[in-house]
């Protein structure tokens, strides 16, 4: 049956091809609104941005770079550098371990690697040298750290004796050429007088003006002397002159100064 479109033109006008009828959704402006919906979103939306990689605790900050990570080359070389210093560092230990006795007692001292002068010789029983042995035992010292120390202090003692004879040699000058006399008999007097206490006096003469009190004060006492030492027979050959007191020695040291 055919269908006359005319019939439909009765009751109003025929909407256009492509015209939306009242109250149906136009498909071409939902389409737009989807479209600038979806610019809308995109518009505020940002790219993901790009995670940068995390320094470990272990690793130092000299080795990291904040947009590459580990420094390898610099890294590796430091690694290396450590091993062999290690590895140095264990070596010696051991040979301090082989070169360090077990008792102080084991510390020897090799005296001719000392290169004392003729005539002087090391004291092996010298408290010094036993405290030594102790220091070292106590501070694991190896034997060639304790010749060493041993060596330092046998050239401090060379050099101070050393010292001390030049500055004899010095004071012995200003006594003149009969020195050695002037000191024989200053010497011969005090220990004849005194004993050993006379004895413990000598080590003070270590000055010519020390030599020349105790001339001084000998002189004083009853014996004379000149630039060539002792000039008068000692009072101790006086006859009996052990034996008498103080007032009789002088008496018979005056007696023998008049008959002089």
């Amino acid at each position: 049956m055919l269908v006359n479109n005319n019939n439909q033109g009765q009751n109003g006008q025929t909407a256009p091809l492509g015209t939306p009828t009242e109250g149906q959704p136009d498909a071409a402006a939902s389409a737009d609104d989807q479209i600038t919906a979806d610019a809308e979103g995109n518009a505020g939306a940002t790219d993901p941005v790009s995670e940068l990689p995390t320094r470990p605790e272990t690793i130092p900050a000299e080795f990291w770079d904040d947009e590459n990570g580990l420094k390898a080359d610099e890294f590796g070389k430091a690694f290396a550098d450590l091993t062999a210093t290690l590895t140095d560092l264990k070596a010696k230990a051991e040979e301090r371990a082989t070169d360090t006795p077990a008792e102080a007692g084991g510390y020897v001292v090799d005296v001719a690697a000392l290169g004392l002068p003729d005539g002087v010789e090391l004291d092996e029983n010298d408290p010094a040298l036993k405290a030594a042995r102790e220091l070292a035992f106590e501070k694991k010292f190896t034997k060639a750290e304790f010749q060493s120390l041993v060596g330092f202090e046998v050239q401090r003692q060379i050099a101070e004796r050393t010292a001390y004879n030049n500055r004899l040699s010095e004071e012995r000058a200003k006594l003149g050429d009969n020195a050695g006399k002037r000191i024989d008999a200053v010497t011969n007097s005090l220990v004849g007088r005194l004993g050993e206490k006379g004895r413990a006096l000598l080590p003070l003469m270590a000055t010519a003006a020390a030599v020349e009190a105790f001339e001084t004060l000998l002189r004083q006492s009853g014996t004379s002397f000149n630039n060539s030492g002792r000039t008068e027979t000692d009072p101790h050959e006086i006859e009996g002159y052990e034996t008498m007191t103080f007032r009789q020695r002088m008496a018979a040291i005056e007696s023998r100064k008049a008959r002089s």
